[in-house]
């Protein structure tokens, strides 16, 4: 994983499958999580901090959100409090670097997964958490378990377990190139000459100290 961030409404489900229940159960979920990484902003260890995020763009309206697929976006889900580029800042030719007519900078949460992971590893051992890593090849080796909560974060690996064609990646690749320590802050714009939806996406990471640069 290259870089992460709080983007709840990446991937959402298509509307169709929606209901009430899931719809209300997601928000508090949201904001549950964006509280408590509010919380871990610029603890030591957790590599997680805020940043300045710009969007080269040529049209600098806001644009309707939603999810991949047809599936709802943060306007549908987020209260505004939650909803990225609340705080937008819109900026004209000769106000910024990047060959658009218009930059729109926003604030972040980053995440860095190198450290966060591993801060989520050395906190759930304190606890008292054990890891133990064992295979499974049906649903029915679940039942296995004695836990009576299962989480499934098994990625694409899911796509084997439980036989789900739907599943697929969503993300793109990228590229770790050398460090620049004035690049502290994100970028995003459309590709010259791109199909509709392809970007590059500098990413610049703290630790080790590179810059990532995504693509999709």
């Amino acid at each position: 994983m290259s870089m992460a961030g709080f983007t709840p409404t990446t991937a959402l489900i298509a509307n169709e499958k929606r209901t009430p229940a899931w719809d209300a159960q997601f928000r508090q979920a949201a904001e549950i999580s964006y509280r408590q990484l509010q919380l871990l902003a610029g603890a030591p260890g957790y590599g997680v901090y805020w940043i300045d995020s710009y969007n080269a763009t040529d049209n600098p309206d806001p644009q309707p959100a939603a999810g991949r697929g047809g599936g709802a976006g943060e306007n549908d889900l987020l209260p505004d409090s939650l909803r990225p580029g609340r705080d937008r800042d819109v900026l004209g030719p000769g106000e910024h670097p990047f060959p658009t007519k218009y930059a729109v900078r926003t604030s972040a949460l980053a995440i860095e997964p190198s450290l966060y992971l591993e801060a989520l590893l050395r906190d759930f051992a304190i606890f008292g958490g054990k890891i133990v890593i064992r295979k499974f090849d049906t649903p029915r080796d679940l039942m296995s378990l004695p836990e009576s909560i299962i989480v499934n974060c098994t990625g694409l690996g899911s796509k084997a377990i439980f036989n789900d064609d739907e599943l697929v990646p969503i993300k793109g690749q990228f590229t770790v190139c050398v460090p620049q320590p004035e690049v502290n802050y994100r970028a995003s714009g459309r590709m010259p000459g791109a199909t509709v939806g392809a970007s590059i996406n500098p990413r610049p990471r703290r630790h080790p100290g590179g810059e990532l640069h995504g693509t999709r």
